[in-house]
């Protein structure tokens, strides 16, 4: 008797045992099958906002890794079958999450009849998509492209291009009768995603540059199933979904991206675990040997002045006076006995210190040290420490209450800027042997690793969108870099003018509400007209468009989404003589 493992995608309606039973009976005679139904998985009408999709789309990951995988993985000698009522976005990212390397049967229910589920059709009859003109040359574009696929109708250009207006191809695929139940065998529906396959394939090759595929899709959620298990992680370029809306314009709105992972969804491998265990007992080491040893002798200092218990001869600089001077000695931060957790505070590890004590998910951990080699994660983590600490300390920010600042982007920057360079002299007082002599590469290094530990905190891909407030704080730490990296920087006192004011830039760019009520820039699927940046420098006003300057804001951008660096720095090196 042929077993089966049948994966029930109920989320809009319920599919029962009986109709399951009797479909899978009619196809493979008798047999034995258990299932996997989204029993957890609720979704409301109405609020389909980019927030609540995210939501959807992280629980259906959680759901697939902690019950679907093992289930497939018991016996891989099941037949394993899907069953879907559920958003078209859900059963694609449902379909990429179990990959091409699973076989797996689809049925579809017809709109003919109310629980009807079984094939019309055994036999081979081809029935073949109908795909619009493909490209013919490889380009070096930018842009993002176009997929509009329908098998219950045909999807309007102008619904589409409203929402993505200057792409570097767009192509069709479609149904050569439209028709709710267009696919009526197996092959059929599978000879459909392999053309969807193609057509992904070839604009991956033709386009090696390009930011992201938007893909519309008007077809039944088995082929939106098969469609995802096309989407290959690491080959294809981000795959945009999107929802199809009867009584709303624009007709589409964004769901998400099918490959982007949350920090919940990274997969660290079983003999990198070890490792990060090891770097965990390096740092705590470390921390008690220098972090502890510091605040305890900054403690004792006669100064109360945090500024001069580290550089005590700076007695009349920016640094002491408003509102530097408001700021705690890191003697008396959160900084002193703190412990350390092996294991992550909360299920989103998001929370780094709380109740006097360090917890470090192995995410960031595993990030961290596949950027830096050993002394360099320390030098980070040391920043990181000591940015945390004045945060705790004086902003009154922490595990708390973060997530619910994250909306007041502007409040954050500022806090975050106070933070960082008083984690960069703080880490100048602990490493003045080091920095003597050449106090200028001492700060531009560090700059360059407190950039490189946003990143590791961002991810190594590409990515569509990031936090406005993530934005602003790159910008500004690229801008200080090029100052300080500038000719004119010679001294300790040009570090101490430069960092005293944080530099006020603005990047245009079209904006997002997203997940947590964070706001985010999007970085792909701009038109060229809405890219530009702004300066207050020096007293003066100074904006940048996309069109008639020298600056190449495209690089800026793409230097951003990449985690290019030394793209965003050309830009801000030519940006810098117009500005000093």
């Amino acid at each position: 008797m042929k077993k089966i493992l049948a994966i029930v995608h109920d989320i809009h309606a319920e599919i029962t045992d009986e109709t399951i039973y009797e479909t899978l009976n009619e196809h493979y005679g008798e047999c034995h099958f258990e299932t996997v139904r989204f029993d957890d998985i609720s979704i409301e009408h109405g609020d389909q906002s980019e927030l609540i999709w995210l939501t959807w789309k992280n629980e259906q990951s959680a759901y697939y890794s902690e019950v679907i995988e093992p289930k497939i993985d018991e016996d891989s000698s099941r037949q394993i079958v899907y069953f879907g009522l559920a958003p078209i976005p859900l059963c694609i990212h449902l379909g990429y999450l179990i990959g091409a390397q699973r076989g797996v049967d689809v049925f579809q229910k017809l709109h003919e009849e109310d629980e009807n589920w079984k094939w019309l059709s055994k036999d081979e009859e081809e029935v073949k998509l109908s795909i619009g003109k493909l490209p013919e040359t490889v380009s070096r574009s930018k842009e993002d492209t176009v997929i509009r696929i329908g098998t219950f109708a045909k999807i309007d250009p102008n619904n589409t291009q409203k929402i993505i207006e200057n792409t570097a191809f767009e192509v069709d695929i479609n149904a050569e009768n439209s028709d709710a139940d267009y696919f009526k065998s197996l092959q059929q529906i599978n000879a459909g995603a392999h053309d969807f396959f193609s057509v992904l394939n070839k604009l991956n090759e033709t386009f090696p540059d390009m930011g992201s595929t938007h893909l519309f899709a008007a077809v039944p959620c088995g082929f939106a199933f098969l469609m995802g298990k096309k989407i290959q992680p690491n080959v294809h370029k981000n795959v945009v979904t999107y929802h199809y809306h009867v009584r709303q314009e624009p007709k589409y709105s964004e769901a998400f991206v099918i490959q982007e992972k949350s920090e919940l969804e990274i997969i660290i491998p079983e003999n990198e675990l070890q490792n990060i265990a090891e770097i965990k007992k390096e740092l705590e080491a470390h921390y008690r040997q220098s972090i502890e040893w510091f605040v305890s002798e900054n403690a004792e200092n006669e100064h109360d002045n945090w500024f001069l218990s580290i550089l005590p001869k700076k007695k009349d600089t920016p640094m002491t006076h408003f509102p530097w001077n408001g700021l705690s000695k890191v003697g008396d931060t959160i900084l002193t006995d703190a412990k350390f957790s092996a294991t992550p505070l909360d299920e989103a590890e998001t929370k780094f210190f709380v109740d006097d004590k360090w917890y470090f998910p192995n995410w960031l951990i595993y990030r961290l040290a596949k950027k830096f080699e050993l002394v360099d994660l320390k030098t980070a983590m040391r920043l990181f420490w000591f940015h945390e600490g004045i945060h705790y300390t004086n902003h009154q920010i922490n595990s708390d209450n973060s997530e619910s600042l994250g909306r007041y982007a502007r409040v954050l920057e500022e806090a975050d800027y106070q933070s960082d360079v008083y984690a960069l002299f703080c880490e100048y007082g602990i490493k003045k042997e080091d920095a003597f002599k050449r106090e200028v590469d001492f700060f531009a290094e560090r700059i360059e690793i407190l950039i490189r530990t946003l990143q590791a905190f961002d991810g190594e891909n590409p990515v569509a969108r990031m936090q406005t407030r993530r934005v602003n704080r790159y910008l500004i730490w690229y801008f200080q870099l090029a100052r300080i990296r500038h000719s004119k920087c010679k001294s300790i006192d040009d570090i101490i003018d430069i960092l005293s004011i944080k530099p006020h830039i603005d990047l245009k760019l079209p904006i997002k509400l997203h997940e947590r009520n964070k706001i985010f820039y999007q970085l792909s699927g701009f038109n060229l007209d809405e890219i530009g940046i702004a300066f207050f420098h020096n007293n003066k006003v100074q904006s940048f468009g996309s069109n008639g300057n020298q600056f190449n804001l495209i690089k800026l951008v793409e230097g951003l989404r990449t985690k290019n660096s030394e793209s965003v720095m050309e830009v801000m090196r030519q940006v810098l003589p117009t500005l000093l």
